[in-house]
């Protein structure tokens, strides 16, 4: 009878030991599993942020002059592509143009600004 019972005994701690493990066993797999999803989950915010700083930087991002002024040329080209200017319009142009252009050629000349900036003719 005393035998019966050491055996008893040693089945059910046995049966103990065996849920123990499965149970451990269990909680590792979760863990191992939950620390895979972390790691995954940090690299996607890594490339995430990495592609966010590409599209932010000055090269493409909202303060990127280029883009600016490819959408500003891109505006007003389409605003004055069927623009027309009338044959006196056009004259006056032209004139307002070559005496601007005059003006900006002679006034270094009158005051001497011109040739005064080159050393060798002082």
């Amino acid at each position: 009878m005393g035998n019966s019972r050491i055996y008893k005994s040693g089945i059910k701690l046995n049966g103990l030991k065996i849920i123990l493990i499965v149970t451990v066993s269990f909680i590792l797999l979760a863990i191992s599993y939950c620390g895979f999803q972390v790691y995954t989950l940090s690299n996607r915010q890594e490339q995430m942020k990495k592609d966010y700083m590409v599209v932010n930087s000055v090269s493409f991002g909202l303060l990127s002059v280029d883009e600016w002024r490819d959408n500003i040329v891109a505006a007003l080209r389409a605003q004055i592509k069927d623009f027309k200017l009338t044959p006196q319009q056009n004259q006056d142009l032209k004139k307002e143009i070559s005496s601007r252009l005059e003006k900006t050629y002679e006034e270094p000349m009158v005051d001497n600004r011109l040739w005064s900036s080159f050393a060798c003719f002082d």
